[in-house]
């Protein structure tokens, strides 16, 4: 944040991950007895409030979060309510987006696109590979397509894949997807989150609307 307002190191991009960790209530936290790490990430709640505050002075500041589980934090922080008050009380996100795990047809896709660029970087394009990516498809659900790419970058990065053969290849891509973490869709908690973030939207317009 202290290089983010210096103009010199434009453009910057700012990249908070498990970012429900430092807006949680400290009431909350106690309550349900949170892991150390949420409990020193909250500490920090009001002083990165005002650091973002201070960061978006210069235009060319992109401030990125990412959380699995969004509504561990609490919405009245982490929504933005707009530039009047106190820095720490206007909130930190100003949009929300979900992303969730690929389907059935995009985990097809996305297990054939990723196989066939990093064969062309590793230059395996003259091995004839045939892979049943329905079958791929099908034992990954469930996984985030990250986990997909890492799968495939790890088996066609070994020293085994130039020589193996299809069904072998198939099964070192099962074998590691299976060892990869499992992301467990919580629909319906998404969609409240959603929600709940559009009626704070709401509501914020609102009181521009009144100003």
């Amino acid at each position: 944040f202290t290089l983010a307002k210096d103009l010199i190191f434009a453009p910057i991009v700012i990249y908070i991950g498990d970012c429900e960790k430092y807006f949680q209530s400290t009431k909350k936290k106690k309550a349900k007895g949170k892991n150390s790490d949420s409990s020193f990430a909250s500490k920090f709640q009001k002083d990165l409030l005002i650091y973002k505050n201070q960061a978006i002075t210069n235009e060319r500041v992109l401030i990125i979060g990412s959380s699995s589980c969004p509504w561990d934090g609490e919405l009245k922080h982490m929504k933005w309510k707009g530039p009047t008050g106190k820095a720490e009380k206007q909130g930190f996100w100003e949009k929300v987006l979900y992303v969730p795990n690929p389907n059935y047809t995009e985990r097809s896709l996305l297990w054939k696109h990723y196989t066939n660029k990093e064969m062309a970087l590793k230059k395996y394009m003259s091995k004839n590979l045939k892979l049943n990516y329905n079958l791929l498809s099908q034992f990954s659900e469930g996984y985030s397509t990250g986990s997909i790419k890492s799968c495939v970058d790890k088996i066609i990065s070994s020293d085994t894949f130039r020589t193996a053969s299809n069904e072998t290849i198939e099964g070192n891509f099962l074998t590691e997807i299976k060892a990869a973490k499992l992301v467990t869709t919580k629909d319906e908690a998404y969609r409240k989150f959603s929600v709940d973030c559009m009626k704070e939207e709401k509501s914020v317009l609102i009181k521009k609307e009144n100003l």
